[in-house]
């Protein structure tokens, strides 16, 4: 079979120019694979999770810092705290590329989905190695919150003296509503003045909370050109279970654009990062009976088609990458969004190049540039909703983006 092959004169950067997070849990993986947690099988694991998320052009990890930092109360009542898990868990994913810490929730509901939110409870030990009782039945939350002070105190202070304190984002709690945003914005205003000049980050699914949240994360459907920004905040995207219907999402069962092109409005829409929970949850969803077996390789739903009471996981949603016996199994849609990365860099380097303080010419590759980004942000990626279907049209114009760089390379 003949082949021919253009090499064009550009690189794309190592570092994605978009943040991008898929969460997973190192608990889970544990389970699923039968060895004992933070066993140095765990952690060769780890690393060929970090090696994976960095190859797609992942640069976040979600931290659970509750369970990489052992906290001890003594006697006397002060607190001290054994980071050697968190340092190992850090410099893992560092190493791999992936720089950021994404600091876990520290707050979850006390009950249904619209209920108030309280202190996420964390292990807390004796000098002697015994666990104490800080439940809320015998912690008061008011009693409770200068335990969470303290800690989230300690982390940064350690990631300070690290140096990791400057790529370091915190959560307060997934997915707040309306019906429990005070509660969050208490929170998360409780953290602010603990942690001055982290960012606090949180998928939301509330319009309020301003002031309290610095990178929202809404559903990708909240973040059309007609939606009100606060300028004082950094805006993502995220899907999940949803949006369905017309909108892209990265269902096991959606058209391979459906995914890719989450990017490129990322991109037309000026978003700075891309969330998504699923990552690797090989487990049995909420719910399902004790006696159906999970495989992800045979259900994509976390066997959630078999409960009876309650609306299945859509196919895909809780893993994008399979369980191999000495390594992670990519999939087509993990390989899609590795290339839905790679084309938001074609279209910032195309940006760029265009805004660069030597293209201020009327060269026709230059103008060619202009038309293509112009056509990207009215035709090809305008909103979530009306967004090009067609595989042909988008592999057309990174084609064309390119060529275009390639020519205005030349001109230098």
């Amino acid at each position: 079979m003949p082949i021919s092959l253009t090499v064009w004169p550009f690189t794309l950067p190592d570092k994605s120019r978009l943040h991008h997070t898929e969460w997973f849990s190192p608990k889970v993986l544990a389970d699923y694979y039968h060895i004992a947690p933070w066993s140095e099988k765990h952690w060769k694991w780890l690393e060929r999770f970090a090696e994976d998320m960095a190859r797609h052009r992942q640069d976040m990890v979600l931290t659970p810092f509750s369970a990489l930092v052992k906290v001890t109360r003594t006697k006397s009542g002060r607190f001290s705290y054994d980071f050697s898990k968190l340092d190992r868990w850090a410099k893992t994913f560092k190493k791999a590329g992936v720089d950021w810490i994404e600091g876990g929730h520290v707050a979850g509901r006390a009950g249904d989905f619209e209920s108030d939110f309280v202190w996420g409870r964390f292990p807390v030990y004796t000098s002697d190695g015994k666990q104490l009782d800080v439940s809320r039945a015998k912690v008061p939350e008011e009693e409770f919150e200068p335990y969470v002070e303290q800690f989230l105190k300690a982390v940064h202070a350690h990631l300070r003296k690290r140096g990791w304190a400057k790529h370091y984002v915190q959560h307060i709690a997934d997915e707040p509503v309306p019906q429990n945003e005070q509660s969050w914005c208490h929170r998360a205003g409780r953290v602010r003045e603990w942690l001055p000049g982290v960012p606090i980050i949180d998928a939301v699914m509330s319009h309020g909370l301003e002031g309290f949240v610095d990178w929202r994360v809404p559903q990708i459907q909240h973040t059309g050109p007609d939606v009100p920004r606060n300028p004082n905040e950094v805006l993502w995207s995220y899907v999940c279970l949803a949006p369905q219907g017309q909108y892209p999402n990265r269902f096991l069962d959606y058209p391979s654009i459906r995914n890719r092109i989450i990017f490129w409005l990322s991109w037309s829409l000026g978003l700075k990062g891309f969330l998504h929970w699923g990552y690797a949850f090989w487990i049995r969803w909420q719910g399902v009976p004790v006696n159906v077996p999970v495989s992800p390789w045979l259900d994509a739903t976390g066997a959630s088609i078999y409960c009876a009471d309650r609306t299945p996981l859509p196919a895909g949603d809780p893993h994008i990458v399979y369980p191999g016996r000495n390594r992670v199994c990519s999939s087509i849609r993990w390989e899609v969004i590795r290339k839905g990365l790679e084309d938001f860099e074609y279209l910032y380097l195309l940006e760029q190049a265009v805004a660069g303080t030597g293209k201020k010419g009327r060269s026709r590759a230059l103008s060619a540039a202009r038309k293509l980004l112009e056509r990207v942000k009215a035709e090809i990626a305008p909103d979530p909703l009306n967004h090009t279907r067609s595989d042909e049209v988008l592999l057309g114009c990174r084609e064309e983006a390119g060529q275009l760089l390639a020519a205005l390379a030349s001109e230098e």
